[in-house]
């Protein structure tokens, strides 16, 4: 039996300096699918009469509106609130 002096295996620091070992899976870039086309939404700035500024996000392909920020309930009551305060005002200065 003789033993040989010289080891066989390669550490990873050695291989890749002396370019012995060839590139593994592992080296590979990793690929992903191109991701899906997104449909576009539009944002839409208004400022109606209320100078309460109304933002509206609709979707170009279709046309409908996403959603509004505020909501037309809010914008509604902030309208009847505006409309009640003068009444109001003044019933406080009658009383």
């Amino acid at each position: 039996m003789s033993i040989n002096g010289i080891n066989p295996i390669l550490g990873a620091g050695l291989a890749s300096a002396a370019g012995a070992s060839p590139a593994s899976p592992a080296d590979e870039p990793v690929r992903h699918p191109a991701p899906e086309p997104v449909d576009t939404t539009n944002v839409i700035v208004e400022m109606p009469t209320t100078n309460t500024v109304v933002y509206q996000f609709v979707d170009t392909s279709s046309g409908q509106l996403i959603e509004q920020i505020p909501s037309q309930a809010m914008l509604n009551f902030a309208n009847a609130i505006d409309e009640a305060l003068p009444s109001l005002r003044a019933q406080e200065e009658q009383d």
